[in-house]
Formats: structure tokens, sequence, C-alpha cells
């Protein structure tokens, strides 16, 4: 009898396990875990093993473990769980001062108090990032003096490592605000910086779980610019539109940090944009256009899919808008920011270059030459000024 029913325990398991590994290699596929931020064993993993090293089996095993039906939700689960422990023990799920972080468990994020909010940490007094930010600001300040006709500016979209509103809770001296105003000082163009009052006013204008601005924090850069430059009638939002709660939005932050914290509810505001081509700087048209009335009208998306890059303009580091209705010329140098202004702004110019500088810096002496435009306008964050990409936004001049 208890062989009779080993006999049928061996046949169960051997079935459930015949019958996992033929849902696992016929269901649809995952590469990539975003709540571990990692890739997967897929089925092609199998093409690069040899049953004679034992990598097949190996990477077998990898296989059922990372397609096992209701991995996600598992693996999400277990991170919640362990975040919601740490909080507990560190006494600080309730009550926190709204400005004191909390560092999460990976990524290099801070949560801000007991908020759904994440930022990365302030900037804190460091030599080198105070000389890289004046050396690039003479930089600009030295270009504008050999193209005197070229009105150029500088405008910067602040990021919540740059505001001191969290010194007093968290015991630092952040820098951000002092560095921001010797950059004024020191630039011989007008300089502009995105208008934060307060913390609230943080949280209406950027995402809790990515380090972009949101829509109304994007318009509000854009309103300002036009200040900056001396441009009237601005574009007013035709419309807005929001994906429904159960489509999140999981930006930068939210992904590095496993999602343990809600995402956030993704919206847009539409435009009676102008007819507007795009095309790369060596004239290949560029078909598929990207923009906020394109996003809501069909707003079909990918699992997991960034949303801010589905919304915005992601067309390539050299990217010219035409807008035949426009007049003038304006260079713009930024990063992904300029995503969402980028057709905002082009609807005033007749050309609109634009610059998300990657590897070697642009020859501006060889591109004024080539591109007489009218303006200039740099609009990069404050860590393109001296981190990993300080190199890729130096000014290049001729040879």
């Amino acid at each position: 009898m208890n062989k009779k029913r080993e006999k049928i325990f061996t046949l169960i398991s051997v079935g459930l396990l015949a019958g996992l590994s033929l849902f696992v290699f016929l269901r649809p596929q995952k590469s990539v875990s975003v709540t571990e931020n990692r890739a997967l064993t897929t089925r092609s993993s199998l093409l690069q093993t040899s049953f004679l090293d034992a990598s097949f089996q190996d990477t077998l095993e990898d296989l059922l473990i990372d397609q096992f039906p209701l991995r996600d939700a598992l693996v999400q689960g277990k991170k919640k769980v362990d975040f919601t422990v740490t909080r507990l023990l560190r006494g600080s799920t309730k009550g926190d001062p709204e400005t004191l972080l909390t560092p999460m468990e990976t990524g290099n994020r801070w949560q801000l108090g007991s908020s759904d909010y994440m930022i990365y940490y302030p900037i804190t007094e460091n030599e080198t990032t105070l000389q890289h930010i004046l050396e690039r600001v003479e930089e600009i300040n030295e270009l504008a003096r050999d193209y005197p006709e070229v009105d150029m500016y500088i405008y910067r979209p602040y990021q919540a490592q740059e505001l001191n509103f969290f010194d007093e809770a968290n015991g630092i001296v952040s820098k951000g605000q002092e560095y921001n105003r010797l950059l004024a000082e020191k630039a011989e163009v007008p300089v502009a910086f995105l208008q934060i009052v307060d913390l609230d006013d943080y949280k209406q204008l950027f995402y809790a779980s990515d380090h972009h601005w949101n829509y109304k924090g994007a318009y509000r850069g854009y309103t300002e610019i036009l200040q900056l430059m001396g441009v009237s009638d601005p574009l007013s939002p035709k419309e807005e539109f929001c994906l429904p709660a159960e489509k999140p939005f999981y930006g930068t932050h939210g992904n590095a940090t496993g999602r343990v914290l809600p995402g956030d509810r993704f919206c847009v505001y539409t435009f009676d944009f102008p007819p507007l081509s795009v095309t790369t700087w060596d004239g290949e048209k560029i078909e598929d256009i990207l923009n906020p009335n394109v996003f809501a009208s069909d707003p079909e998306l990918a699992e997991d899919e960034y949303y801010y890059n589905a919304a915005y303009s992601t067309y390539g580091d050299h990217t010219l808008i035409t807008n035949e209705q426009g007049e003038g010329e304006i260079l713009i140098v930024g990063d992904s920011y300029t995503q969402a202004v980028a057709e905002l702004l082009a609807s005033h110019f007749h050309h609109t270059w634009i610059l998300r500088p990657e590897g070697d810096p642009l020859n501006y002496d060889a591109f004024l030459k080539e591109h007489p435009v009218d303006k200039i306008l740099f609009m990069y964050t404050i860590e393109n000024y001296f981190m990993a990409s300080y190199e890729s936004y130096a000014i290049g001049r001729g040879n």
C-alpha cells in the first residue's frame, strides 16, 4: 500500500513539474523584472548552453524560477512586506516630520517623510561640484562674448536635491541653493530657475516616483522660459488627459526601489500645436511623432512602459523641429527634461534645434557657422553641470 502511495505521489509530482515546465515554455515570457530591476532568464537563454558542462541544467532551473506563474506579484509582495517591517522597526511609519528623509533599501533613493515621494539626497558641500558648475558657466560666458549677435539664456529646472527644505529635519546644510545663487551671479547671460515656493508647491510639480517634472511642472517651466526670452503668447492647455488609476506610473525612483510605494497618476496637457515636422539634424524624417496629443489619442501602452517617454519626444540626441508658421531659430541644449517642453517651445520658432549631448561635446563654432541661430537656451539639470555627464555638456569650440 505504501509503495502504491509512493508511486501515486511520484506521478503527481512529475505531472505537476511537467505541467509547470510546459506552462513556462508556452506562455509569453518577460525578459525584465521591473520590480527587481534586472534581466530574467528566458527560453532563448537555453540556446547558449550545453549539456556537456551542465550549463543547460543550470539555465533551465533559472528559467523555471524566473518565469514561475505569479512570480512578479510574489516578489513585489515580499518587497513591500520587508519595507513595511523595516519602517516599523525604525518606528517611523507614522508622524514623520514631512521633511525627514529615510533611506530606501536600494537605489540610493530617500523617502520624503511618510509620503509616497522619493528623492535623491540633497547636494551638500563639495568643492569639485562647485568648481565644475562655475567652469561650465564661464564656458557659456565665453561663448556669449564671442557671439554677441546670439541671445543666450540659462534656465534651470530645480530638482528636490537642490532645495534646502530638508536641512532642519535631517541635520544637514545643503548647498544646492548656494551653488545656484553663485551660478546666477557669475553668469553673463540671463538666468532663471523653476520657481518652487515650498514643499507643497514642489509636490504639485513633480512625480512622487520619478525625478522628472510632471505635466504641471513642465508647463510652468515652458511659460517661465518664454518670460526669460521675452517671447509672448504661450500656448494654453486644451484639455487634461489622465490614464486610469489602474495604470499607475512607476518612474525611475519607483522602479529602482522595487515599487514598494504607490505609483503616480499619469496625466498630460494637450495643446493646439501648429503643424510641426521632425527630422534629425541630417534631415532624416522622423515618422513616429511623440507628444501629449498623440499619447492622449491612443494610450495603448505596453506592460511596464515608462510613460514619460511614451508621452514626450524621445527622438534622439540631434533633433530638428520645423514650424513653417514660426520665425527665428533656436538651439536648445538640454537633457530629458527638454522632452516635455520641446514641441511647446518649437511652436514659437521656425527651426528648433535640440541637442542632448552624448559622447563628444558639440563644436559650437562649427554649428553656428553652418546654422546661424538667433538664440541658444541651456536648460539641463544640475547633475549635468558636475556629474559623470559633465564632460558631454562641455561647450566645445573650434579646432
